[in-house]
This record gives structure tokens, C-alpha cells and sequence, in this order.
């Protein structure tokens, strides 16, 4: 049985790509550092209804390393749509580089629950992400079927997915990745969207928790 304590499920997307400019188009967010696949991942991570508590984070490895976390989008009588979560991403890295103030009354209220941190180096995020989670399981198409660990979820009250953008993650930044994952685990032979892994994750989550 589950505890009754509500339980944290974290994605972590590793991108090896450059922060984005602060100064992106919003008419071009594919050039811009994948801004659309981030934005489409927090607005699958954030559905209108949820029994977990459940954070987004998206790893930015190329150069100066940083991540974004996110926590929460505001709700709202109307969905956010991609260009929306694009503009929120926008404002909050202009928040972080002290171009922007959040105080502003205009300003979005989902802004609150989006936050840059720049690294020192990569690895000490990995570190975090292991001690804050009991189990942690990297997405990938030559690990164990999804099924395989339903037990563990069923226990744990913290656990992390990591995975890639639209390429593969190289050899390098996979090495680390597995120095912490507790499996490798598959949601099937074909190659998905990293959208579409969250979606099924918390599909899946879902259904352990009302069973």
C-alpha cells in the first residue's frame, strides 16, 4: 500500500543545449534551446488535476550549465497554451538575471513557480536529485519494462524520471545519469516524445494509487 503521505514525482529533462538567449522569439521556439519541447513537458507535467506533488525540471548542459525548475502552474479557468508556458520561461530567466522584477502587478502569477539556478557543474545536481528522491529511474528505450518496477512505486514516497530531449543523451552525460539511477527503465520499443513519457508516467501513477 502506498503511504498517505502524498507522493513527489519529479521529471528531470537533461537538454545539452545552451540556456536560451533571455531576448528568444516566442515565433521561434524550436531555435531557441528547445523551448517548445520544455514548454510542452511543463504543460503535460501540470495537469488540471493531480494526487501528487509533482516538479519539472529541465537541465541545461552546454557552456554555462543551469536548470530550470518548476513547480506548479497557477490555475486558471483557462489552459495555459504553449506560447504562454514559452512566455513564463521568458519572464522568469529575465527574473533570474536581474532584467525583470517579479513584483510587477502584471506580472503572470505561475511566475512564482518558475526558478533558474546556474551550476557550478552538472554532477552536483545529480548528487541532489539522488539524495532527494529513494529511487530514481532513467527512460530508455533498452531498459526493463515499465512494469517491472510498479512495486517500487507503489512504496516509495519520492522517485524522479530522467530522460532526453529529441536526441539521445551523449555517452558522457549518460554515464552520470546511471552512477545514480536506480534502473533503466523502457515505456516501450518505439522512440517517444518526452511529453508523451510524462503523460504515460503519471497515467501509469495514477493508476497505482486508486488501485
Amino acid at each position: 500500500m502506498t503511504s498517505s503521505k502524498q507522493k513527489v514525482v519529479t521529471f528531470l529533462l537533461v537538454l545539452e543545449e545552451e540556456i536560451p538567449q533571455v531576448t528568444f522569439s516566442l515565433k521561434n521556439l524550436p531555435g531557441s534551446s528547445k523551448i517548445d519541447v520544455v514548454a510542452r513537458n511543463i504543460l503535460a507535467t501540470f495537469p488540471l488535476i493531480s494526487n501528487f506533488d509533482v516538479n519539472y525540471i529541465v537541465l541545461f548542459t552546454k557552456n554555462n550549465p543551469a536548470t530550470l525548475t518548476v513547480t506548479n502552474l497557477a490555475k486558471r479557468e483557462k489552459p495555459y497554451d504553449e506560447i504562454e508556458v514559452a512566455s513564463l520561461i521568458k519572464d522568469s530567466l529575465q527574473v533570474s538575471l536581474k532584467l525583470h522584477d517579479k513584483t510587477n502587478n502584471i506580472v503572470d502569477p505561475s511566475l512564482q513557480f518558475f526558478n533558474w539556478q546556474h551550476l557550478k557543474d552538472v554532477k552536483s545536481l545529480f548528487k541532489q536529485i539522488k539524495n532527494a528522491n529513494e529511487s530514481v529511474f532513467y527512460l530508455h528505450e533498452n531498459g526493463q519494462p515499465f512494469n517491472d518496477i510498479v512495486q517500487d512505486l507503489l512504496i516509495v514516497n519520492s522517485c524522479c524520471f530522467i530522460f532526453g530531449g529529441r536526441h539521445d543523451i551523449s555517452a558522457e552525460m549518460e554515464k552520470i545519469v546511471n552512477s545514480i539511477a536506480t534502473a533503466q527503465v523502457s515505456l516501450g520499443k518505439r522512440s517517444y516524445l518526452a511529453s508523451t513519457c510524462i503523460v504515460f508516467v503519471l497515467f501509469e501513477l495514477e493508476k497505482l494509487e486508486k488501485n
